[in-house]
């Protein structure tokens, strides 16, 4: 009987009939019992170290060294078991990438629009991803929040560490400097947080998450006052204090009538350099 040519005559082959196949055609056949030995085509060199029934030539069984079998599968390496080592997940990363996505979909569409399935689709995260990092809306804006205040406290450490004399006036200039930042990233974080803003007036917990910044911030300025005013670059009538609460009060709302419209960022920063000024002694410098 020849080669069977249709697939119903391959079908109906019993699986030990290897008639009408020809040698070149297979190398190891996967557990087929009666198999025949496996004869290389005319030419092929012998496999090193087949002598005798020795070597791969003499070996029976799955994957002998290495052949491929008749469809083209190594069998050896079928049979080779790997060890699967589970993708290890950094959570809180993830969390700060979903951060980013929100700051997106909110600055140009509203903080309205950040719903969990646009933060997915401007993540790349899947919808099982994302509810895994914030099983609810609120879960996933609140953290935005925080976000957004480190990332502003970040800009502020980043922006003092440069400082070469990190003297208090000037550290309260680069403090200044940092919040006032005109840079893209910046500005879409600070229209973002002016979203929350308008929130909180009717979210007790986003308010909530909101009056516990500015103390910290307070109470830092406060100390930076007191230690120019003590170098002679304050004026010595300065109230320490109520100065770092006017300061912080400018820094908090300026950047909003910047992103409203109602001044340009030049005039803004001419503003808050005015603020400075009227609290250093007369025809001082920053110290």
């Amino acid at each position: 009987m020849g080669r069977p040519h249709t697939a119903k005559q391959r079908r109906a082959r019993r699986p030990d009939d290897f008639s009408g196949t020809p040698p070149h055609e297979y190398r190891v056949l996967l557990g087929v019992p009666g198999a025949p030995e496996p004869r290389e085509p005319p030419g092929t060199p012998p496999a090193s170290g087949a002598t005798g029934g020795g070597g791969c030539r003499g070996r029976r069984g799955l994957g002998a060294c290495g052949r491929l079998d008749r469809r083209g599968y190594n069998a050896s390496a079928l049979l080779r078991t790997e060890r699967i080592v589970p993708k290890v997940i950094d959570h809180e990363q993830r969390k700060r990438e979903l951060a980013h996505a929100v700051v997106a979909v909110a600055s140009e569409h509203g903080l309205h629009a950040a719903t969990l399935r646009a933060v997915a689709e401007r993540s790349g995260h899947s919808m099982g991803s994302v509810q895994h990092s914030f099983p609810t809306r609120d879960d996933m804006l609140h953290f935005v929040l925080r976000y957004v205040q480190e990332r502003r406290g970040e800009r502020i450490r980043d922006a003092v560490s440069a400082l070469r004399n990190p003297t208090p006036f000037r550290v309260i200039e680069e403090i200044v400097d940092a919040v006032m930042s005109d840079d893209a990233t910046n500005l879409r974080f600070e229209r973002v947080r002016g979203m929350f803003l308008a929130a909180a007036l009717h979210d007790p917990a986003t308010a909530e998450l909101l009056r516990g910044g500015p103390g910290l911030v307070v109470s830092m300025l406060t100390g930076l006052l007191d230690g120019a005013r003590a170098q002679g670059v304050v004026r010595p009538d300065v109230d320490p204090r109520i100065a770092a609460e006017t300061l912080w009060t400018l820094l908090d709302a300026v950047p909003s009538t910047v992103l409203l419209g109602q001044r340009t960022h030049a005039d803004a920063r001419r503003l808050l350099a005015g603020a400075l000024d009227a609290l250093r002694v007369d025809g001082t410098t920053p110290a």
